[in-house]
């Protein structure tokens, strides 16, 4: 019931977490359901999943993590 199903049903997709493996590993997250929390997975194109990679916003992660009560390790800058 994802937003972006309806345009990806019938197209190439994978299943994308919204804030890579990356970000987790440089915060030192290391909670597995946490990482695949469906509020952090969706539906996205192939290409754009592939450009996509492991890039993220720190401050939006950041925002992420603390709306969930998860303590983290600031990322040195």
């Amino acid at each position: 019931s994802h937003s972006n199903w309806p345009g990806l049903k019938d197209k190439r997709w994978h299943l994308d977490h919204i804030f890579p493996i990356k970000a987790f590993a440089d915060y030192k997250v290391i909670d597995i359901q946490i990482i695949n929390s469906l509020d952090n997975l969706q539906p996205l194109a192939y290409d754009e999943n592939i450009s996509k990679s492991d890039k993220y916003d720190c401050l939006a992660f950041e925002k992420w993590l603390e709306s969930k009560c998860i303590s983290f390790e600031r990322k040195a800058q």
